[in-house]
């Protein structure tokens, strides 16, 4: 897919992390370090400095797991707010799951058998490309993961095999009220500009009792970094409330960008530099896109 953005657009991607909002942070961890192979990379509390960026000052001091592949970087953030509640899943406006590459989701799906993962999508290859086979499931949190794994370098996207059992977030899922809306917000931050097309979602007919061979419109923004952002176009999913600060479930999703300072959002919170993983000293921001999700921002280090 070619980028077609204009030359003075920040650069979006790659996806760095997600975060999960849930009342048991332990509990969470524990399922992703003994079921998806993971490793807490950190643990602590939430930084008033972070919870300020994110326009959400309740949060600070909150209980605060970082998660990664052994031999990589973080990108799962787990913040315990003890009156959460598991999000109904597939259900709901905003970042509805996470995709994830793994390098053999048949045996995976065998050892999530007896885990607090619940299976809602059996493996099995793309409707549209046999070279990706994924499988999809739902954690304690009501968080949905896709777990899928890339048989080949698939170059169109700038994709290719996991490099680890379970790897890396490479592609983000939004539920939009309108995939046009929400591609052109994308593609306004900085992403190429979005495929549009139609294809049958599994998970999601189950989900929503439609027939198998029910196609859903959806639009895919390439961004740098071999990430995606997938917009599925889901008006009859229920609207974020504007008190969720950030939304209970997939709160967040964080991802580099080119120029902070060139874009300009009605920010939740100004930019300000970040001395914390991953901004790491470079500028951050947070907006909230037009399905109440919530974006955080790490100005690329020049």
């Amino acid at each position: 897919m070619s980028s077609n953005r204009s030359a003075d657009l920040p650069m979006l991607g790659p996806l760095l992390f997600a975060t999960i909002r849930c009342n048991a942070a332990d509990q969470v961890a524990a399922a992703y370090c003994r079921h998806l192979h993971l490793k807490i990379k950190s643990k602590g509390r939430l930084s008033s400095e972070l919870a300020d960026l994110m326009a959400a000052p309740e949060l600070a001091n909150t209980p605060c797991y970082w998660l990664g592949p052994k031999a990589g970087h973080a990108w799962l953030r787990i913040l315990e707010l003890p009156t959460d509640e598991p999000v109904v899943p597939l259900k709901r406006r905003g970042w509805m799951a996470l995709e994830v590459s793994v390098s053999n989701v048949d045996e995976l799906a065998t050892q999530l058998a007896e885990s607090p993962f619940t299976v809602i999508g059996e493996p099995a290859d793309l409707a549209f490309s046999s070279s990706i086979r994924a499988m999809q499931v739902t954690g304690l949190a009501g968080e949905v993961l896709y777990l899928t794994e890339i048989k080949e370098e698939i170059a169109e996207f700038q994709l290719k095999p996991a490099d680890a059992f379970v790897d890396r977030l490479f592609i983000a899922v939004l539920a939009a009220g309108d995939r046009g809306t929400s591609g052109d917000f994308y593609a306004s931050l900085g992403t190429g500009k979005p495929l549009m097309t139609n294809t049958r979602i599994g998970v999601l007919n189950r989900a929503w009792e439609h027939k198998k061979d029910h196609e859903y419109p959806i639009a895919i923004a390439s961004m740098a970094g071999s990430s995606l952002i997938e917009v599925d176009h889901l008006p009859e999913a229920c609207k974020i409330s504007d008190d969720e600060k950030p939304p209970a479930g997939i709160a967040s999703m964080g991802m580099t960008v080119d120029k902070i300072g060139a874009m300009g959002f009605n920010w939740q919170s100004p930019p300000k530099s970040v001395n914390e993983f991953p901004w790491s000293g470079c500028l951050g921001a947070c907006v909230r896109g037009p399905d109440g999700e919530w974006i955080e921002l790490v100005e690329k280090a020049v």
